[in-house]
């Protein structure tokens, strides 16, 4: 459906499409072609053959390279023995089945989907997969956020130490307004009352120790 399905750009996009220049395509092209000719020579060498030594640590209940190795026996076997095992095959499968169906047949998935709606629906939802993650784990997560949000940042430190302090300081700043009225009878009438405070706590230890 990529490289040989139906266009969906626009006619403007059409009209942009151009190959990459030299500057990307050459370099790739140093780095692609010795990649394949190198590998060759090098599979041996890097998987099976100590390439890298002390580098890379496997113990020996886990040394699948190590099994591997055992069988080896050169690029030209090594690459021959992989058309003995079903994975191949079953990869080739695939790519037969899809150009059947998306390029040769392509009424056939609308078919086979009318068919099977509830298997197709159970595959294009990736047997509901994504959707659990979505609800459990995204939105649970973005709950979790807001709830955090609105209980630490809104609740606790906006609305108890910013304004909170704010409140505080304003409602002791309008108490001490109040005592400074500018005053002079007022100004004495604290000194008196402060006065006898400190008379009325003083004179009883005075009378104690005397």
């Amino acid at each position: 459906m990529t490289f040989h399905g139906e266009e969906r750009m626009d006619g403007h996009a059409r009209d942009h499409l151009h190959e990459s220049p030299k500057v990307v395509t050459f370099p790739l092209s140093v780095l692609a072609v010795p990649s394949a000719i190198l590998g060759w020579f090098l599979v041996g060498p890097l998987l099976f053959q100590g390439y890298f030594q002390e580098a890379i640590q496997v113990s020996d209940a886990h040394d699948v390279l190590g099994e591997m190795g055992a069988s080896y026996h050169g690029p030209w076997n090594f690459f021959v023995h992989a058309f003995s095992a079903p994975v191949i095959y079953i990869a080739l499968a695939g790519v037969v089945t899809a150009w059947l169906l998306y390029i040769k047949y392509t009424h056939i998935p609308a078919l086979l989907a009318e068919r099977f709606s509830l298997l197709y629906r159970i595959l294009v939802n990736k047997y509901g997969f994504d959707i659990a993650y979505q609800k459990v784990f995204a939105d649970g997560s973005v709950r979790i956020g807001q709830f955090l949000w609105r209980a630490g940042d809104v609740s606790v430190i906006d609305g108890y130490l910013v304004n909170g302090s704010a409140h505080a300081v304003r409602w002791f700043s309008g108490v001490l307004r109040l005592l400074q009225s500018g005053f002079l009878y007022d100004y004495a009438f604290a000194m008196i009352i402060g006065l006898l405070v400190l008379l009325g706590y003083f004179l009883p230890w005075a009378s104690l120790l005397g």
